[in-house]
């Protein structure tokens, strides 16, 4: 009973995935340039880009001089790996334009390339690699022609990359995958037989490492089912033999194994693998197909009770599994899909969703363990954790410009009142500043109409009394003492100070006490300056900040309400593509139900008649 072996033979496209590389490797000369790379090596791109970004277009662009051209590549390789193409695109664009290392600049256009595939646009990868020209960094060259070639065999390009293929065959880390992309390639360009024996070759890769022996299954499964297509049964199980019964393509191998032998007339053969497949997780295509196969056996060696049994387990068996998938249907369109990928669990061990189908409480889940571990889904999956992330982000820095306010009005409240004493003391300063200036405009008045009176007297001046001279001492200090409380005494004391200085007194003692005056004013605008700054300093602490949060916020407030719809779309696309795989399902259990309703009524009938000589039914 051969049924549709096309949905396992599997020989489209080659599915290549490269390890992907961390940014581009770079020592750190700048500050700012070494706190990015601290977090993109962390994986938080979104941190170090918005970094980068502040740094190159804002006041501190200064501070990257050192490698303001490795930052501005810097900031290309982080959005590359944060599958931000289009603006990864200008920035390689501005780079080449900059003339960056022609080796770095084809590395980004590498990454570039290899991001469009994984968003399965093979036409603009196509126009990205072909790019690519001069010198490559010796760890990607390898993976490079590997990438080219899967691309060229995305768009139709298969004796291209045959050619690429070739030259690959013993390249150390892509060989597993370079050998079987080969095969595909060689069929792709109606070159089977080559292709058919380089898959054999394939087959036959040495090596224990998980990735060969995924590959080597793959290439095996897909020459069996060729095999069996192409009506060569013995030469089909010869393949499906070296197949590892516990590997992602064991249910495959099982499968195709049954039918190889019952394409021989083995049909009790053919019940091993069968009967052993039928055991396993009935959510998996290969199971439920082997759930008809096995009764279809036993008809065929004319056990037709045992059949119908079988048969009539496997419409129990389709009529649970009909039930799940309802149930599964009614909680994906109550929106609990999306919450079950999103549970606490899956934020410590990303291989949680692989697990999701094993969870009793998660029906939205359990038939889609394939579906979710599909590029489509893993891409769309990726996207709406990054919008979630970004959301979460916007939150944090939004309370964050809440404890900006409180520690402003904190700093405000204890500055304030001490600034009140400041502009008391500004207040005395400014009054003694300009009592100062009062007195020096007084004494200079002074002094010019003594000279001009000492300049106009022909005869020489008699010499003070000497009471005077004994005394003046004293009443100098007597008025520098009024001097310094009020300014009242200004014209006495400076006469008493201009006929010292002009009757011979003390000749110097007036330019002596301006000397101190001098000192004391710029003693007054030392201090003033210093409190002013001081005051500065404590408003500009608080002052000032309002318009920048608010801008912040609207800034804010406008990114989470493009994130809403965003988030929602995301969402409804998963949960579309979860619906569509798990109507694809249903309307296939349905189809197996049909059959195996058609086979029990027959089988019945077969087991109810009799019997004749040679023990068969009629």
């Amino acid at each position: 009973m051969m049924r549709r072996y096309i949905w396992l033979l599997g020989l489209g496209c080659a599915s290549l995935s490269f390890a992907s590389e961390g940014p581009l490797s770079a020592k750190a000369k700048d500050l700012y340039l070494g706190e990015a790379l601290y977090y993109a090596s962390q994986g938080k791109y979104v941190d170090a880009i918005s970094m980068l970004d502040t740094e190159l277009g804002g006041s501190n662009v200064a501070a990257l001089r050192l490698q303001a051209m490795e930052a501005e590549s810097m900031a290309g390789d982080f959005e590359l790996s944060y599958r931000m193409h289009q603006p990864a695109g200008r920035a390689i664009k501005a780079i080449a334009e900059g003339g960056v290392e022609p080796s770095k600049r084809n590395e980004m256009i590498y990454r570039l390339a290899r991001l469009l595939m994984q968003k399965n646009q093979p036409a603009e990868a196509l126009r990205a690699i072909d790019k690519i020209s001069g010198p490559l960094p010796e760890n990607i060259r390898n993976d490079e022609r590997s990438l080219r070639a899967q691309i060229y065999m995305a768009n139709g390009k298969s004796a291209d990359a045959v050619k690429i293929l070739q030259g690959l065959a013993d390249a150390k880390g892509v060989d597993g995958l370079a050998a079987y992309s080969l095969g595909v390639a060689l069929i792709q360009s109606r070159q089977e037989q080559k292709g058919l024996e380089q898959l054999d070759k394939t087959g036959q890769l040495k090596g224990d490492d998980e990735v060969t022996l995924a590959i080597r299954d793959k290439a095996n499964v897909g020459l069996g089912l060729k095999q069996i297509e192409s009506g060569k049964p013995k030469l089909a199980k010869q393949y499906l033999d070296r197949v590892r019964l516990t590997g992602p393509y064991s249910n495959k191998a099982l499968l195709g194994a049954g039918w190889a032998e019952a394409a021989l007339g083995n049909f009790d053969r053919a019940l091993v693998p069968w009967s052993e497949l039928a055991k396993r997780n009935i959510s998996d295509k290969a199971v439920q197909e082997s759930m008809l196969d096995v009764p279809y056996a036993y008809a065929r060696l004319n056990m037709h009770g045992k059949a119908a049994v079988l048969y009539g387990k496997a419409l129990d068996g389709f009529d649970l599994e009909l039930s799940k998938l309802d149930k599964s249907l009614k909680s994906i369109r109550a929106g609990k899909f999306v919450q079950a990928l999103f549970r606490e669990e899956l934020k410590q061990d990303r291989s949680w969703l692989m697990r999701l189908r094993d969870v009793p409480d998660a029906p939205e889940t359990y038939y889609l363990l394939e579906l979710i571990a599909s590029n489509n889904f893993q891409g769309v999956l990726q996207n709406y954790l990054d919008l979630e992330e970004l959301q979460k982000k916007l939150d944090a820095w939004d309370r964050q410009l809440d404890s900006y306010e409180d520690m402003l009005e904190v700093r405000r409240k204890y500055y304030e009142p001490l600034l009140l004493n400041f502009d008391k003391q500004f207040m005395v300063l400014e009054s003694q500043f300009r009592t100062h200036q009062t007195q020096r405009e007084g004494l200079d008045g002074l002094l010019k109409k003594g000279e001009a009176k000492q300049a106009s007297d022909a005869s020489k001046p008699q010499a003070p009394p000497k009471t005077m001279m004994q005394e003046a001492p004293d009443q100098v200090l007597q008025f520098e003492e009024r001097y310094n409380s009020d300014a009242g005494g200004v014209d006495e004391y400076v006469q008493r100070r201009l006929n010292w200085k002009i009757y011979g007194g003390g000749k110097n003692s007036f330019e002596d006490y301006t000397r101190q005056l001098d000192a004391g004013d710029e003693t007054l605008v030392n201090t003033y300056a210093s409190l002013n700054r001081v005051r500065k300093a404590a408003i500009q602490s608080y002052e000032g900040y309002g318009d920048q949060i608010r801008q912040f916020r609207n800034h804010m407030r406008e990114s989470r309400e493009k994130l809403k719809p965003l988030l929602a779309r995301q969402a409804h696309v998963l949960e579309v593509m979860a619906i569509n795989e798990l109507e694809q399902r249903r309307k296939r259990i349905e189809e197996y139900q049909v059959q195996a309703g058609t086979a029990l009524s027959e089988s019945y009938a077969r087991a109810a008649r009799p019997k004749n000589a040679g023990g068969k039914a009629k």
